[in-house]
């Protein structure tokens, strides 16, 4: 017997709907119901952990740091998130689809191509980005500026983060939820511990932006490591080496990559864009405060990131199969659930939002109160409108999304570039909550118009 009927001798065609709904409820236990629910239940485990862990990690280090130099800390961790996406080359959304659609049709030629041009790829564009990077802050005259060592410490995230999004990819595209966020577990869990226990015996004063930095880059490695050995173990890639060569469309691949980079990108800035100009505008001390309430805001988001781990195969094993039907009703049942779920927690945050930052964190915080209400009316409208942008890319319409990115990108950066002087953080809420409106607007009209999808809370009633 060949490694591919071993491996994959649970395949799951999808020619079609009886065919594919079949032999899915035979290859998982539970069927596709089953399957969804264990997945989104891991999924959602995983995203409270993380979630958790990185509350605790930023209330610690928001107590153990002044706000100036925890301001500090999050403006070199937002240029590292930045540099991070053009790092991994947009593979990893490509790696999920081509490994969920090929290990379906027994293609594993195409799966070890996949894997191996993702790893080498990836390694290569990091150290690339890290080593340019390094040579213009070094150039640039300002070498004065105090954040500048603890920004090129920072560089060493690139080469491992990327790593560990290729092989999360590659777990997910394998339907193996579990195995896929372990890593990240381990990661949030190692730093959280070791924050703890600075806190516990180490004084304040004592504590440097250099040595959080080093303690992060340590923890990511331990995690990367595991990941090395869950994905080597999943695809067991030793032993394919007699049946086949190893199929590789690198131009394919980088082509679909790009428009999810671009995507990625703009994604990202319009994430980072208010923390980064927040720090060349209005100092570190705002960016303290502000990131203070964005940790808050980002917990509205956690049910449909959770959601989304399990479903993106689905939607695309759907879409190619033609269960357009299933689809719009696994797209509107979820919606609605995760819209429920977060309306419940922004209703928390715009009532109690001062009291919370200055539990949560100090009174120095507390002044974040109205930025975290303007946050939480834009993510409560974002999930509103859906999964739209998974929607998109799982159906081969990245480029649609990231035109989408790119306008809300421009209109994110402008606003903020307008407000952020005059408003302060305030302004840096408006603007990211505006172009979180407008980027998931569009994309709902083009999910709408090019699938016919209603992605919305209304379904097929709007």
């Amino acid at each position: 017997m060949s490694l591919g009927s071993r491996f994959f001798k649970k395949k799951h065609p999808i020619d079609s709907p009886d065919e594919s709904t079949s032999n899915f409820s035979s290859s998982y236990k539970g069927g596709l119901k089953g399957f969804l629910i264990r997945g989104a239940g891991w999924s959602v485990f995983a995203r409270i952990t993380t979630t958790g862990l990185s509350f605790v990690i930023s209330i610690l280090l928001a107590r153990l740091f002044s706000v100036k130099d925890y301001g500090g800390y999050q403006y070199i961790m937002g240029w590292s998130a930045l540099l991070n996406v053009p790092a991994g080359l947009g593979l990893a959304e490509v790696i999920t689809r081509e490994v969920a659609s090929s290990s379906g049709d027994n293609r594993l030629d195409r799966v070890e191509g996949i894997v191996k041009f993702s790893y080498i790829s990836v390694l290569v564009s990091s150290f690339t980005i890290a080593a340019i990077v390094a040579l213009i802050i070094t150039a640039y005259p300002g070498r004065e500026w105090e954040l500048f060592p603890y920004f090129l410490l920072s560089l060493l995230f690139l080469p491992i983060q990327s790593c560990l999004g290729v092989s999360g990819a590659i777990q997910t595209g394998q339907k193996k939820i579990v195995l896929g966020s372990l890593p990240l577990l381990v990661n949030f869990s190692l730093f959280a511990g070791t924050l703890v226990t600075i806190w516990a015996f180490i004084p304040v004063n004592d504590l440097k932006i250099d040595s959080i930095i080093r303690i992060k880059i340590i923890c990511a490695i331990v995690a990367l490591a595991l990941a090395l050995v869950l994905a080597y173990r999943s695809l067991k890639l030793k032993e394919i080496t007699t049946d086949y060569k190893p199929t590789i469309e690198a131009v394919t691949w980088l082509k679909a990559g790009l428009s999810l980079v671009l995507m990625a990108e703009m994604h990202t800035i319009n994430n980072q864009a208010d923390i980064l100009m927040l720090g060349i505008s209005a100092g570190s001390e705002n960016v303290g405060i502000y990131h203070a309430a964005t940790r808050l805001a980002f917990l509205l988001n956690f049910a449909l990131a959770a959601v989304l781990v399990p479903m993106k195969p689905l939607i695309s094993e759907f879409f190619a199969s033609g269960q357009m039907e299933r689809l719009q009703a696994l797209v509107t049942r979820t919606t609605r659930l995760v819209f429920t779920i977060t309306l419940l927690i922004a209703l928390v945050y715009i009532v109690f939002g001062n009291k919370l930052l200055t539990l949560l964190y100090n009174p120095q915080y507390a002044s974040g109160a109205t930025a975290l209400s303007i946050l939480t009316v834009a993510q409560l409208f974002n999930v509103g409108m859906g999964p739209v942008a998974a929607i998109l890319v799982m159906t081969g319409n990245e480029k649609v999304a990231a035109v989408g990115v790119m306008i809300s990108t421009g209109i994110n950066v402008s606003l903020n570039a307008l407000l952020i002087p005059r408003f302060g953080i305030q302004g840096a809420a408006f603007a990211t909550g505006t172009s979180f409106v407008v980027w998931n607007t569009l994309l709902m009209w083009e999910t709408r118009r090019r699938l016919r999808l209603h992605p919305t809370i209304f379904g097929k009633l709007f």
